[in-house]
């Protein structure tokens, strides 16, 4: 079985894509603020709604999957290219980076913290941007349906799969808690060549974890 990832592009003759890093230098930062909240401003000024809760789906995911690749050319908003109105956060693309696509099994620790280029400089500092409290509880049997599918396919060996269930139930549980953990997590550099397959194979099931973050309820009083 050969699985592939195919979305519609959010992109046209009339519809233009602005990455976050465009969009940084259009308003001086005094530095005041963290460039992350220089960034939900700026696109605020620009008349853009609810900045704060597209980004944290953003950044929910991310962390779910452990994405390394969010970078400042990864993310950003859509304009008008003829009137030049900007219209809204752009939907996420570029997970590839994700469940330990760049590493064998061996080497993909379920605790990883690796080191990020975006608005900080880990996974787990860039998490913790995150204010609101959202119901991930579509969320709980997601390891279930993430190995069934991996399983059926001939290109992601079962060790690897055994790992990527562990990675995602321990995210998820740390989310659950509330942000912690009994375990540190703990930066490790190992770096083995990958199978470029992953690349195909992943985005096509983390755009259901996506559907179901953006389907998530903020909530006062538990995650």
């Amino acid at each position: 079985m050969f699985i592939y990832c195919a979305c519609p592009c959010f992109a046209n003759n009339n519809v233009e894509f602005i990455s976050a890093y465009d969009i940084l230098g259009t308003i001086r930062n005094d530095y005041t603020i963290s460039i992350y909240e220089h960034y939900i401003i700026t696109l605020e000024s620009y008349g853009i709604f609810n900045v704060r809760q597209k980004l944290e789906h953003m950044l929910l995911l991310d962390f779910i999957v452990g994405n390394i690749d969010r970078h400042f050319n990864n993310f950003g908003v859509l304009r008008n290219s003829n009137t030049l109105e900007f219209i809204d956060v752009a939907p996420v693309f570029d997970t590839g980076s994700s469940l330990g696509s760049n590493k064998a099994a061996p080497f993909f620790h379920i605790d990883k913290n690796d080191e990020i280029y975006s608005f900080e400089t880990d996974e787990f500092t860039q998490f913790h941007l995150i204010k609101n409290k959202y119901d991930l509880s579509t969320l709980k049997d997601i390891t279930i349906w993430v190995k069934d599918f991996l399983t059926r396919t001939q290109y992601v060996y079962p060790e690897k799969v055994n790992k990527i269930v562990q990675f995602l139930n321990y995210r998820i549980k740390y989310i659950f808690q509330g942000g912690h953990t009994k375990e540190f997590p703990f930066l490790h550099d190992d770096n083995p060549p990958f199978l470029f397959f992953y690349c195909l194979v992943y985005p096509f099931f983390l755009v259901v974890i996506f559907c179901k973050i953006c389907l998530s309820i903020p909530l006062r009083n538990r995650l």
